[in-house]
Order: structure tokens, then sequence, then C-alpha cells
């Protein structure tokens, strides 16, 4: 399941810098809103809030820090001016101020919900959690126009003061208590909601996300309980009573307070768990393969952790064995953290996606575990290589005993028919040389035996062309595909030639690939035409061949281009295919080596 887009409210263009200004402007609008209210608060209310606002916003600033890819920091920021928003809604007698209030109650649910159910990923992941969000969002999105327009102060709490709304139309058109009552069930869905995911998430998450939820699930789940009470009670009570008021403040300050505090312990105990992590990686510099494996997934506390090596020259990762491994796409059930060095990337660790919310404790064991994983690189990408080799050389023999049996069709289907033919041919001639034998039936005999003959001749010749032209070791490359484009089953242009020989073991290769490129041209491409060219600059030969086919053509789509492949790396090349459908194909062919003799 893929994550909500991240929000860039952190850094973004701006950078870090955006985070302290951020943090400042939230502070003093906490200010601005609950100093003034003093006086109707009450020094202990006011002071509780300004501690909860305060912890969210120190806490919204550390997370900001941490993370500037994600959305903690502003939702920590958020709930925190929010939080004190909903301070006047009781207390104040200032029309305006209690108007922001109640539009403020409860309007921190979403950014609450959002703060539980991202944590430690940073973000709201999976069906369940999204749907919960949204729900909130939702509940506040069509109550609170409602609240606005037709909302007085005995309607909310009995002990309001006759503040007023300001934005109040007149009497609503609708039993107001009950649509209260509605909004009331559906913030217990809500917070319920959340209470049961945060259960449901610490019991099935692995054991790095348990460590990075401990912390805050706790009193999070504490806070969810205690909001689902305060709400199952009101509803019973939908007028706020002064006992009431008083008998759930003080305790969800403290739950609320918990909450922040608990993010910064998960903080402080990541920091401490890298100093540990840096100490255990040292013992690992020389241990190899799984054992590597091994001693960076118990420092991450990941027993799952899978690390796979960069090859460099096979463009991939893969294992401490050699296999190959494919890295995990968004919203996957792993995560990747790749490890540079100094010229580029070194290995990735496969891990958990609990993980990504300690980026310093994955630099941390990035950072002690480089040279182990340097050398362990250097093992893997050699046993790679061997695994290449293993798997081309039986391509290879696969390819010859192909090659054989096309051979022996050949000679079974082309010119041992023709040969068989001819000698029937030569009976019937034998019978009919008698006495009063028809010279003409004879002469037209002779000649079709004479076109059997040829036809025969042609077909060895071919055959032996096939298997090695004499041209190519006698004259050169550039005779060799003179002779191949006269008789290719498509129109072939000759561009740039070498004007040089090669070694013969090159020129060979390059013959092949040039001839099984028209081939495939041919067959599979609907090629109108193909041009090859042959460049030698002495120090590499370059060989590409060009058509104008339908495209598509692929390595892996077939044993032709792979054996192709293998042909060339097996005198030290490399193949490459530009394939585009519908812009035809180009196969170009880099051999080592330089000339042999100087130009004819």
């Amino acid at each position: 399941m893929r994550a909500w887009p991240r929000l860039p409210v952190n850094g973004g263009r701006w950078g870090f810098p955006a985070n302290p200004l951020a943090a400042v402007v939230a502070g003093a609008a906490v200010l601005a809103w609950l100093v003034p209210l003093a006086g109707d608060l009450g020094i202990s209310v006011m002071v509780g809030r300004l501690v909860v606002c305060g912890a969210f916003l120190i806490s919204g600033a550390i997370a900001a820090r941490r993370r500037p890819d994600v959305a903690t920091g502003a939702l920590m920021y958020a709930f925190a001016v929010l939080y004190a928003a909903d301070a006047a809604a009781a207390e104040t007698l200032v029309p305006w101020r209690w108007t922001v209030g109640i539009l403020a109650v409860e309007l921190w649910l979403p950014v609450l919900a959002a703060l539980a159910l991202g944590f430690p990923a940073g973000r709201v992941t999976g069906f369940a959690s999204r749907a919960v969000v949204a729900l909130a969002c939702a509940v506040m999105l069509v109550a609170k126009p409602i609240v606005l327009l037709w909302a007085g102060p005995g309607a909310i709490c009995a002990t309001c003061p006759p503040a007023g709304n300001v934005f109040m139309t007149g009497p609503p058109p609708f039993d107001f208590a009950a649509f209260y009552e509605l909004y009331s069930v559906a913030v217990h869905v809500v917070i319920g909601g959340v209470l049961v995911l945060l259960l449901v998430r610490f019991a099935r998450s692995s054991r790095p996300a348990r460590a990075a939820m401990a912390s805050l699930l706790l009193p999070m789940a504490a806070l969810a309980a205690k909001l689902l009470l305060d709400e199952l009670y009101l509803r019973e009570r939908l007028l706020y009573a002064a006992d009431v008021f008083a008998l759930i403040t003080t305790p969800n300050t403290i739950l609320f307070a918990a909450v922040p505090l608990g993010y910064l312990t998960a903080v402080s105990r990541a920091s401490g768990r890298r100093a540990a992590v840096e100490q255990l990686i040292i013992e690992i510099e020389g241990s190899h393969g799984t054992e590597l494996t091994a001693a960076i997934g118990r420092a991450l506390r990941d027993p799952c952790l899978r690390i796979g090596y960069w090859a460099e020259q096979l463009g991939r990762y893969v294992s401490a064995q050699g296999e190959e491994i494919e890295l995990p796409g968004p919203g996957a059930a792993r995560a990747a953290t790749v490890v540079h060095g100094g010229d580029g990337p070194l290995a990735v660790m496969l891990h958990d996606p609990a993980l990504l919310s300690q980026p310093a404790l994955l630099e941390s064991v990035s950072a002690a575990a480089r040279l182990a994983l340097e050398n362990e690189r250097l093992r893997a990408e050699v046993r790679a290589q061997l695994a290449e080799v293993v798997r081309s050389r039986a391509r290879i023999v696969e390819a010859t005993d192909s090659e054989r049996r096309r051979i022996e069709r050949d000679l079974h289907d082309g010119a041992q028919q023709r040969l068989v033919s001819l000698r029937i041919a030569l009976a019937m001639l034998k019978g009919a040389g008698g006495p009063g034998a028809d010279h003409a039936e004879l002469d037209e005999l002779i000649a079709e035996l004479d076109c059997h003959a040829v036809e025969a001749i042609g077909a060895l010749r071919d055959l032996a062309h096939g298997i090695h032209p004499s041209l190519l070791a006698d004259e050169g490359l550039e005779p060799a595909l003179e002779a191949l484009a006269q008789r290719a089953p498509v129109p072939v242009a000759l561009g740039a030639m070498p004007g040089r020989r090669a070694d013969p073991t090159i020129e060979i290769a390059a013959y092949y690939v040039c001839s099984e490129a028209i081939v495939n041209a041919a067959k599979h491409s609907g090629a109108g035409g193909v041009r090859v060219d042959v460049e030698n600059g002495g120090r590499a030969l370059t060989v590409r061949i060009r058509d104008d086919g339908c495209g598509g053509a692929r390595i892996e789509a077939g044993s032709g281009l792979r054996g192709l492949q293998d042909r060339v790396e097996a005198v030290g090349g490399s193949l490459s295919i530009s394939s585009d459908a519908g812009h035809g194909t180009t196969v170009t062919a880099v051999f080592p080596g330089g000339p042999r003799v100087a130009a004819r």
C-alpha cells in the first residue's frame, strides 16, 4: 500500500532555516492566544495548556530537524496551535475569541490521529490508518461550518459564558442536539479506531518497530482511551457541567504532554542505541558473508536484514553468494538504504521500514561497517562474475549443440535431398540411353541433372559460408561483409568499414554478430533495410547494426541475442541493444584489441 504524498513543510526548498522560523511563529501564536485568557482560564489551566503546547513545539522542532522530509514536525506545530485555541471555548467572555475557540474544539483530532498512526515512519500508510485519518478530517469539515452558523453558548456547554457566536445566523433549522449526538458518535469512531490500530500495529510489528514505538505507544494509547471515555461519558450528558470539566481537564493535560515526551524518549533511546551500535560494528570488520549480515542485523535489531553488494561490471546488486537482488519498490514490506563509498554505491541494506525513522542510526551503522562491506562487495562481485561465467558457458554449450543440429538439418533437408534426386535422375538416364532413345528427352534430363548439381553445390557453399566463410580468413572482415550483404534476406547497406585487419578471433566474432543481427532483423522485426558500420579505432573494434523494423527487442527476451552476448563477451567484448518500439533496433558490439596489419 502506497503512502500519502510526503509534505515538504519542514524544510522544503528553503531547507532547515524554515524549521526554527515555523517553531517561533507557532510559539508566538500560542502565547499571544493563551496569555490574554489567563484571567478567564485560571493560572493552573493556562500553565497546563502552555506545558502541553511547549512540549509539542519542542518535539516538533526536533522531529523537523531529524526528518525534514516528512510532516511530523509540522503536525506537532499545528497541534500546539489548535490545542491552544481550543482553550477559549469554555471560559472567555470575548465573542470573537469564543467563536475561534468553539471552532478549534477537537479540531486537533485529525492532527493527533495522523501523528499517532504515522509514527515511526513519519507518514500514514495502510488503508485502515488512512481511512481513520480521512474520517476525522471529514467529520471536522462537515461539523465545523454547522457549528459556526448555528451554535450558541448554551448549545455546547452549560457553563459557557454568554459571549455569543459572531457568525451565528439564528436558531438552527434542525435539532442541534441530535446533530451534536451524531457528531459525538463520529468522534467515538475516530478515537476508537486510533486506539485499536495502535494496539494491532504494535502486536504485529517487528522488533525494530516495537523498539521505536514503545515509548510513544503507551501515552498515545492511554490518551486515546481517556478521550474515548470522556466522549462516552459526555454523550450521556450533552451539556458540560463544571464538575465534569474539572474532572477531565487535569488528567488530559498530563496525557497530552506525555505524547511529545514519549517522542523525545524515543529519540534519546535511538541516540543511545547508536553509541552501542558503533561499538558493536567495530567487532564485525573481520566478518564476511552471513556473519556480517547477521552482525549488522543484530545491531539494527532486524533479524530479517538482507544485504546486497554492488557489482560494477554487472550493473546490479548481488548477494554474498553472487545471486541477483531486486530492490523493493514504494510501499513494499522492506525498505532499502544504500551504503556509499568513495567511488559510488557499495551495498544496499534491505531492512524493516520502521528503521527509516532513525536515519542517524542507519548512518552510524553504515559508517562503522563500510570497510567490511567494501571487502565483502569485492568477494560478492567475484562470485557473481564466476556464476555468470558458468551460466555463459552453459549457454555456449547449448548454442553449440543447437548449431550442430541446425547443420545436420541443413545437410539433410538441403544438399542431401538434392544429391538423392541427382542419383535418381542418373538412374533414369542410364535406362533411357538404349537404341532408339529420344535425344531431345535425354538433353532435357541432362539439363535437369545439371540444375540439381548446381543447386547442391550452392547449398553446400552456403552451408560452408555459414560455418566459416573463406573470405573472412583470406581477405578480412570487409570483403566477408560485402559477400554477406549480397546474399542477405533484406537489403543491407555497408557504411563505414575498418579498412585494416583486426585479430582473427575478433573478426570472426564481429562477422557472426553482423550475420545474426541481419537474420534477426529479417525474421523478427519486419525491417525493410539494414545498415552496418564497423570502426577500428586501434584500441577497440566497434560494430553497429541498425534496422528500421518494429523495435522492441530485448536481450532477456530470446536466446538469439543472449547467444550473441555470450559470443561477444567470450572474447572480452560487450554487447548493447537499443530497441524502442516503433523506432527500429540498433545492436552495438565493442571488441578489445588493436589492428593486426596496416590498411590494404
